[in-house]
């Protein structure tokens, strides 16, 4: 059995609980709701089994390979994985750990808008110091378009902080 085969059968069994459970979402007592609760985590989950079907059947189809050939892209894919992949620097996995906490915690007290702009400069800095100016951009313009489809087109508020 190979890595695809393996998680495509785990992914599958946990999607297959998810979405189970999200058919179990109780519908709104709202008589004018469009979109039900359990809508999103419905489309979510069918999503999940079908990604985990996908690579259940990537694994399944690499195992039916004749072994020489199945040989042969391992050696391949080991070769190229060596160039391409630097060793996890566990520095900047806690420094990023340390971000997402402090998101967390000031996301109640400063809203959404100003922690998560807050965060995503932040976080895009950290990782491409050079290039400010274009995390900047995506910091503010990411959290204020999120806003106005949450507010106005879901109806969902986000927290809005102090001010």
């Amino acid at each position: 059995m190979n890595k695809n085969v393996t998680a495509g059968g785990a992914s599958l069994l946990i999607s297959l609980i998810y979405t189970v459970l999200a058919f179990q979402i109780p519908l709104s007592s709202y008589k004018s709701a469009n979109i039900q609760p359990g809508t999103f985590p419905i489309i979510i989950g069918c999503l999940w089994i079908l990604v985990s079907l996908v690579l259940l059947l990537q694994g399944w189809l690499e195992i039916r390979k004749p072994k020489s050939e199945r040989e042969a892209n391992l050696i391949e894919s080991a070769l190229s994985e060596e160039e391409a992949e630097p060793k996890q620097d566990v520095k900047k996995l806690l420094v990023i750990l340390l971000m997402i906490l402090a998101y967390i915690v000031l996301f109640v007290y400063l809203g959404y808008m100003l922690s998560t702009a807050l965060f995503i400069f932040g976080i895009t800095t950290y990782l491409e110091r050079k290039k400010w100016v274009r995390n900047l951009i995506y910091a503010i313009l990411f959290p204020v378009i999120v806003f106005l489809v949450f507010n106005n087109l879901l109806d969902v508020y986000l927290p809005v902080g102090p001010f």
